[in-house]
């Protein structure tokens, strides 16, 4: 969810990601009822809530405690309780102790920093999955050199999210590349050669008298 996020923008997105997109102006309630039905209606098992600190940052004990409520309706709702996967940052472990109930519901799992040391072997594993994946060929000496994990992993915070966030980036941009190149191969040489290869084809199918004009023009229908 982006920020600042309330319940109300949240409940929006639920709907519009439960297939029913809210074009008018409803109260937090109305919307909340409204999620609920869909969550019902849908048979949905679990809701995922990332980045939910955004809902707790900045906001007053009462403003909070709402929050709290709101999720533990979710999970309590008698017809059809609904579990919930929350992700965020450290605040969002403050916002869950605020409330017994709602933590006893939830079990905590923290993804500590990464490290070179520690993490080396796995980064290494990541970065040729996902290059295979792309179809990209990796530098087999740069990926196992110590310094390669040792400038990804500070680069990235120690996070392993953003490792990940940099290598898709990275992924894309070399992908990006070529297709430049292609681009500018068909644009320039590649398509004069791929003219005169057609020629080649479609002159002696045409009759060695056929213009030049006449024959890029059928390479061109072609």
């Amino acid at each position: 969810m982006p920020a600042p996020a309330t319940l109300k923008s949240v409940g929006y997105d639920c709907l519009t990601s439960l297939g029913y997109p809210l074009n008018r102006d409803r109260t937090g309630a109305v919307i909340l009822s409204k999620v609920q039905s869909l969550l019902s209606e849908r048979k949905v098992l679990f809701l995922h809530l990332d980045e939910v600190q955004h809902l707790y940052n900045e906001r007053t004990n009462r403003e909070s405690q709402a929050v709290v409520n709101t999720l533990k309706s979710l999970m309590q709702r008698a017809d059809w309780p609904t579990g919930l996967i929350l992700s965020g940052t450290r605040e969002l472990q403050s916002l869950v102790n605020m409330d017994p109930q709602l933590s006893r519901r939830l079990t905590p799992v923290e993804f500590p920093s990464i490290d070179a040391t520690t993490h080396a072997k796995e980064i290494k594993g990541i970065v040729s999955h996902y290059a295979d994946i792309a179809g990209l060929q990796v530098n087999a000496g740069e990926l196992n050199n110590g310094a390669f994990a040792r400038r990804l992993i500070p680069a990235a915070a120690r996070a392993l999210g953003l490792v990940i966030a940099l290598l898709v980036a990275a992924i894309e941009d070399d992908l990006a590349a070529h297709m430049l190149e292609i681009r500018s191969w068909l644009t320039t040489g590649g398509a004069l050669m791929l003219e005169s290869f057609l020629m080649v084809l479609v002159l002696p199918k045409l009759g060695s008298e056929v213009s030049h004009e006449r024959a890029c023009t059928s390479c061109r229908a072609l």
